[in-house]
């Protein structure tokens, strides 16, 4: 190649080379900033060494040089954009687990092609694995209170049309306890749907039966079996699972498995069973749950029923089943059935919703003793356009523990659920994800930012989604850590995803796990 082609080349390569760099910067798009970057190398090769005559290796070196560190530095941005509080990272934990937190100590339970868990629990001061419990599962394993886990696998060697389920016990030390089967014939499921003290509770099911279209009406007969700590089958009995149950028991697999359950009888009443004992703890009779619930909230069982314009609300305990307390509340019949629901069962209350918009009531009820308050709409407003009425599902979304939130666009006023001032009053990044997660003291909140809230090295990042106005893509999440200890104090980090997932692990601490990169665990700086 003479000289001046090769000069001509250079300058052709380069031209094209920072025009592929600037749009790729004003509208980032990794692929042409990274050909735009190789383009520049070729042009700094082919001028210099068109000019020198001969092929110049320190002008090749260079121009390599050059491209290697336009590509790095985006890439570096981008793989750290989250550094404000972070006291740790792992990448153990993945966007797909579930997390349970465990008297401070953190658990992921992981479940890989439909064939095996995988159940690790973290230090939560430095992120290391202090445990791991893998085995065979056909769903995420489940956790007792005390730490332990229980596998629920299938064996394949058995006949096609009746394959036992295995039932697989490890306590907190990764130690296997017994291993037990249980006939499951053909339209029927297994669940473990209680443990307790190293007892556990197996059902097997079969498929419900419906009464016409009404999904409500569906039931099912189950075999509900109490296995010992060694593994002994103790005792066997048949009862019926309704969708008026707390919950349905396929949603258990991944967290920590109650003490007790809730099963339907013959006429209809709630019989609450415990793997310890073959007697029911209490039966609940059909008007005693006859309306809003009943609900499981942090070891014990909230019901209610309705007498004209009053409601009593009643817990019951998982452990023995005795009353712990009864609170009545004025629901109006006119408003209709209500809508029970807890935020969170880290120190936050019961709430109870009636009605919708210009008729909406709200109440919430100490979860350990029963006190009630009605709330103030004002408290909780999530307004979905100027001067719009607040909804209940407006009033569910902006419930968090024992926070009540008053969303107004980006301004967040947060005041606690007994009534008072406004603990804190702030400005979140954008849209906001609702329900907030919440502990004690504190509470975390994802939010998506505008492409012009954030750094132009974080908005322009070739090697980060473009944000565009016009499509629901949100490559950022915005985590904001508010700690209500004392004077509040609050950080906010940036993350790569949309779906970016928290849970508060203790005062002040959040375990943050993103869609993309490693999960880190943010802490409040202390004051």
């Amino acid at each position: 190649m003479s000289r001046s082609t090769a000069v001509t080349a250079g300058a052709a390569a380069g031209v094209l080379g920072i025009a592929l760099v600037v749009w790729s910067v004003i509208v980032p798009r990794s692929v042409p900033f990274v050909v735009g970057a190789l383009l520049i190398a070729v042009a700094i090769g082919l001028g210099v060494s068109g000019a020198r005559g001969r092929l110049s290796h320190v002008a090749v070196v260079g121009g390599a040089a050059l491209a290697a560190i336009m590509i790095a530095v985006p890439l570096v941005i981008r793989t750290s954009v989250a550094s404000e509080g972070v006291l740790w990272r792992t990448d153990e934990i993945d966007a797909s687990s579930i997390v349970t937190v465990i008297d401070g100590a953190i658990y992921s339970v992981g479940w890989s092609e439909s064939t095996q868990a995988t159940v690790r629990r973290f230090d939560a001061s430095d992120g290391s694995v202090e445990q791991t419990w893998s085995h065979s599962a056909t769903r995420p394993a489940y956790l007792t209170d005390d730490g332990g886990v229980v596998f629920l696998s299938a064996d394949t060697r058995r006949s096609p049309d009746e394959v036992p389920a295995v039932v697989t016990m490890f306590d907190a030390n990764g130690e296997q306890r017994w291993s037990a089967s249980f006939p499951v014939p053909e339209d029927h499921s297994a669940f473990v749907v209680a443990a307790r003290e190293g007892h556990v509770l197996v059902s097997v099911c079969a498929a419900a039966e419906t009464d016409g279209d009404q999904e409500a009406d569906a039931s099912a007969s189950c075999q509900l079996s109490s296995v010992t700590p060694n593994g002994e089958t103790a005792w066997q009995s048949d009862w019926a699972h309704t969708e008026q149950q707390p919950f349905r028991w396929e949603t258990l697999s991944g967290g920590v498995l109650p003490q007790s359950t809730v099963v339907s009888d013959a006429e209809g009443s709630l019989v609450m069973l415990s793997p310890t004992q073959h007697e029911p703890l209490r039966t609940l009779e059909p008007d005693d749950v006859g309306a809003g619930g009943p609900m499981f909230y942090d070891g014990q069982l909230i019901a209610m029923s309705r007498s004209g314009s009053s409601c009593d609300v009643t817990s019951y305990s998982l452990h023995d089943g005795a009353e712990t307390w009864t609170s009545t509340i004025d629901c109006p019949e006119e408003l209709g059935e209500p809508v029970m629901w807890s935020a969170s069962g880290d120190g936050g209350p019961v709430y109870l919703g009636f009605g919708n918009f210009a008729d909406l009531a709200v109440w919430a009820l100490d979860g350990q003793t029963g006190e009630s308050r009605e709330i103030p709409l004002d408290e909780l407003a999530n307004r979905r356009f100027p001067g719009s009425l607040v909804s209940l599902r407006g009033a569910v979304e902006t419930t968090a523990g024992a926070f009540l939130l008053r969303l107004d666009g980006r301004q967040l006023a947060v005041r606690p659920w007994t009534g008072g001032d406004a603990l804190v009053e702030t400005e979140v990044a954008g849209p906001t994800v609702l329900p907030a997660t919440a502990g004690t003291q504190t509470l975390a909140l994802v939010s998506y930012p505008s492409a012009e809230s954030l750094p132009f090295w974080i908005s322009h990042n070739p090697f980060i989604p473009r944000l565009d106005r016009d499509s629901r893509t949100r490559p950022y999440s915005v985590v904001t850590v508010i700690d209500m200890n004392g004077d509040h104090r609050e950080l906010t980090s940036l993350f790569v995803g949309e779906k970016t997932k928290v849970r508060v692990v203790s005062p002040g601490r959040v375990l943050v796990v993103p869609e993309q990169g490693s999960a880190v665990l943010l802490e409040v700086e202390q004051g």
